[in-house]
């Protein structure tokens, strides 16, 4: 590790010359260790000029340094510096795809808590993807996600009860779970679980069928830019279902989600 950091050194006073003032501070701190300014430095190169995430196509970025810093905050055990150079490796971005080395380090963010790392490792086991197709192994990632509050894992832990065939279904526990998402008002994420609900009040599937609890969640969900719930909240507009008739705000989704591409429901109407 001390061969590592005193490489790490050698490269920080190579860009010194180039970069800004903030950027040499950040350099300066993780010579010394500091793991946070490591990650930092890295998410600098990652996004480079872009200010948008996904970056935007032609932004200059240095990938290479990028997975250089994330992994030496990794090896000093933070855990989000270890989650993201698994997304590297996992994406095969800035650096050679390497599903195994992905795995490993998903692994190791979670055992750091980050939850995240979490929820990547048990799509992972969910899917089968590299792995040995393990659901109970990706449902206690998922749990152990949902129980730290990162409360997209329990949206996708209610999705294996609600919905998954191979795996014990629970709409009671999955109702439990799609609320705790929902009442989280995590941003979009949150949506999902708002929206899973207000299908199962639409079609009557675990709760009582009731369109007006139905509708007030798609709309939840939309309003929290979640953009797949607006879909059947502008059918329940339209069709005056559970909510007052309102066809001119119905042809507003409509048309948004047309523009928004990938609803051609919405394109027809």
């Amino acid at each position: 590790m001390h061969i590592v950091w005193a490489i790490l050194r050698v490269t920080l006073l190579g860009l010194q010359t180039e970069t800004g003032s903030n950027r040499q501070a950040l350099e300066v701190r993780c010579a010394a260790v500091d793991l946070e300014a490591c990650y930092s430095l890295a998410l600098d190169f990652y996004y480079g000029d872009s200010v948008e995430w996904p970056p935007e196509e032609g932004a200059t970025r240095e990938l290479d340094l990028a997975a250089q810093f994330f992994n030496l905050a990794c090896e000093g055990g933070h855990a989000e510096g270890c989650e993201s150079l698994a997304r590297m490796y996992a994406e095969g971005e800035g650096v050679s795809s390497d599903p195994a080395r992905a795995v490993e380090l998903f692994s190791r963010a979670c055992q750091l808590d980050a939850t995240a790392g979490c929820i990547k490792l048990g799509n992972i086991y969910r899917d089968g993807h590299q792995v040995t197709r393990d659901l109970p192994q990706a449902a206690s990632l998922y749990q152990r996600a949902c129980d730290a509050n990162e409360t997209m894992g329990c949206g996708h832990l209610a999705d294996m009860y609600a919905d998954r065939p191979d795996f014990a279904r629970d709409l009671g526990r999955a109702i439990t779970l799609y609320r705790k998402e929902c009442d989280s008002n995590q941003g979009p994420g949150s949506g999902h679980g708002c929206m899973a609900l207000g299908r199962m009040y639409e079609e009557g599937v675990g709760l009582e069928k009731d369109l007006g609890a139905a509708a007030q969640l798609y709309e939840k969900a939309c309003e929290g830019t979640y953009i797949p719930s607006c879909l059947p909240l502008a059918r329940m507009l339209d069709d005056g279902r559970g909510v007052p008739q309102d066809r001119e705000r119905a042809t507003l989704l409509f048309k948004w989600l047309c523009d928004v591409g990938g609803y051609k429901e919405a394109c027809q109407r």
